[in-house]
């Protein structure tokens, strides 16, 4: 496109020289009328295409930012299932896996050692790709219609995992020997609140329904057709 500007602009400047030199050795009266409309639309044809070519290159480069805007919403999209995968993914395996026992009418869950570290480190990378997710939507404002709520939902599931991670950094809890070498998940609030009931779950509010919230926000900022 530079070199159809380039090109454009020394048709100008060539149409323009003609009709400067023209005027320079005849008179207006004796100026060649037939030459002189050749230059005159030589010289339109010249502007006319050299803003052509300013408002096709403005209309590329408004794509290509259009394109890159798309992309970066994409893969905040990927980035944010991926988490919410992740979660639910933990969610499933730690209750299909977990030892139930039942005193008193009250079922208790068990993890083994091994298992709850895994599953434990699993949610900790996704509360991460989470703190990295919404570090990106608050430097990238302009993207979208409801940034400042955007962020707020993104936090909001951030820190229910954080919670989680807490519980699991600072726990004092050992591991049981009945069933043997396993963690008993009531020891731990925030993973009992995931592995516990959906429907009572802070899970299911701070989580779920702020995952759906914030899918929501970012396809409503893609432009439509």
């Amino acid at each position: 496109m530079n070199k159809v500007a380039a090109f454009l602009i020394a048709l100008l400047i060539v149409a323009l020289s003609g009709l400067f030199t023209l005027a320079s050795h005849w008179q207006i009266k004796e100026l060649p009328t037939e030459i002189a409309k050749s230059l005159l639309q030589l010289a339109v044809v010249a502007i006319a295409g050299h803003v052509v070519s300013i408002l096709i290159t403005k209309a590329n480069n408004e794509r290509q930012d259009l394109m890159r805007a798309n992309e970066l919403r994409n893969a905040l999209l990927d980035r944010i299932n991926e988490s919410f995968v992740e979660v639910k993914k933990v969610r499933r395996l730690a209750r299909a896996t977990a030892e139930k026992v039942t005193v008193g009418g009250a079922t208790n869950l068990f993890i083994h050692k091994s298992r709850f570290h895994e599953y434990l480190q699993l949610l900790n990378d996704a509360q991460l790709k989470l703190e990295v997710v919404s570090k990106d939507v608050e430097s990238n404002k302009t993207l979208f219609l409801d940034a400042e709520d955007l962020i707020k939902r993104l936090d909001r599931m951030e820190e229910y995992l954080n919670r989680l991670v807490d519980d699991y950094e600072h726990s004092t809890a050992k591991t049981v020997s009945n069933p043997v070498d396993c963690f008993r998940v009531f020891d731990f609030p925030g993973l009992s609140d995931l592995l516990g009931p959906y429907k009572t779950s802070t899970f299911r509010k701070e989580f779920v329904h702020t995952y759906y919230a914030s899918l929501e926000s970012i396809r409503k900022a893609f432009p439509t057709k």
